[in-house]
Formats: C-alpha cells, sequence, structure tokens
C-alpha cells in the first residue's frame, strides 16, 4: 500500500503554497462531483459518465458510486471542511488535505474493480 508523503513539512514558498491549495480545491469539486453523481439515477448520466463508470453484469455503477460515498463519508466531509474552513490552512492542513482527497479521486476512479463485492 502507498504510503503518504510527508504531511508536516512546510512549503518552499507561498508559490507552492498556493499551487497546492488550487489543487486542493479542484480535487475537492471532484470529490463534489462524484458524491452528486452517486446521488443522480443512473438514467440521468450522461454518455460521458456511463463510459467513465460503466455497469458490470451484477453490478451497475451507481450502486459501486454510492458504496463509496457511503463508505468515504467521513472522509469526504473532512475534505469538504477544510476547503469551507474560511480561514488560511496550515502547511500540515494542506498537505493532509491534498493527499487524503486525491486519495478518495483515486478509489473513486478505480471503483470500477475496487468497491466490486467479491
Amino acid at each position: 500500500m502507498p504510503q503518504p508523503p510527508e504531511l508536516s513539512e512546510p512549503y518552499l514558498d507561498e508559490s507552492a503554497r498556493s499551487s497546492a491549495r488550487a489543487l486542493f480545491e479542484h480535487l475537492e469539486q471532484q470529490v463534489a462531483a462524484a458524491e452528486q453523481l452517486a446521488a443522480t439515477p443512473a438514467q440521468q448520466w450522461s454518455s460521458g459518465e456511463r463510459e467513465r463508470f460503466p455497469d458490470y453484469p451484477h453490478d451497475l455503477a451507481v450502486d459501486r458510486l454510492r458504496r463509496w460515498a457511503t463508505l468515504f463519508a467521513e472522509e469526504i466531509l473532512v475534505v469538504h471542511q477544510l476547503v469551507e474552513a474560511g480561514r488560511p490552512l496550515s502547511d500540515g492542513e494542506l498537505r493532509r488535505g491534498v493527499y487524503l482527497a486525491s486519495q478518495l479521486i483515486e478509489i473513486v476512479q478505480g471503483a470500477q474493480t475496487a468497491l466490486t463485492p467479491h
């Protein structure tokens, strides 16, 4: 299993911190989009969404996304809360937020196999 990067290291400068903040906000938007898709009936999905999350025999994509949203509800909430904190995040909070959000996206994008019941 991959290990997290050094989460307590300070950013080298404001430019690096700003880039990380922009990445974190982008990742949080992707998390929110996956959450919204999980709550949307599959017949309302676009062709691109259906292509990105195909159905498999005995396992519908919408069900996999709903399992992801349920299983990681607390982690998803943490990501949203950090982005919406209304205050500057410490370097540690920002690094942890980027790491957590990127892991959530990696999992949901791999949900075609990772969350399929065996």
